[in-house]
């Protein structure tokens, strides 16, 4: 079963949503863009396939982790030599570089009034 991780993190002043390997679609709130990562994970939970969505913060750590047709996964042990927030700052922000790398696409949406 292969599964599909969905983005969602911030991009110039909006909010991206990336699929693995797909262009990102771009949306004013972040309430909206999660909303579009919730439906895309759907979708793939309906073609037998697992999902999960990833929505980062501002700093790109990771804020909550979603999954869909997928068994929950247990928690990592606590004790470690790194604390597990500068882990989890690092990935995060090796993370948004990479989703960042590529050119994201003119806005579609634009804020109502």
């Amino acid at each position: 079963m292969a599964t599909k991780t969905v983005h969602v993190y911030p991009s110039e002043g909006a909010w991206a949503v990336k699929k693995g390997g797909k262009r990102a679609k771009i949306f004013v709130t972040k309430r909206e863009a999660i909303e579009g990562a919730r439906a895309l994970a759907v979708r793939e939970e309906k073609k037998s396939r697992g999902a999960q969505v990833v929505v980062h913060g501002s700093s790109g750590r990771i804020q909550e982790l979603r999954m869909y047709g997928m068994p929950k996964v247990q928690d990592p042990p606590k004790n470690g030599r790194l604390p597990s927030g500068r882990i989890a700052k690092a990935v995060g922000k090796v993370v948004l570089e990479r989703l960042r790398s590529e050119p994201l696409p003119p806005r579609a949406h634009s804020r109502a009034k």
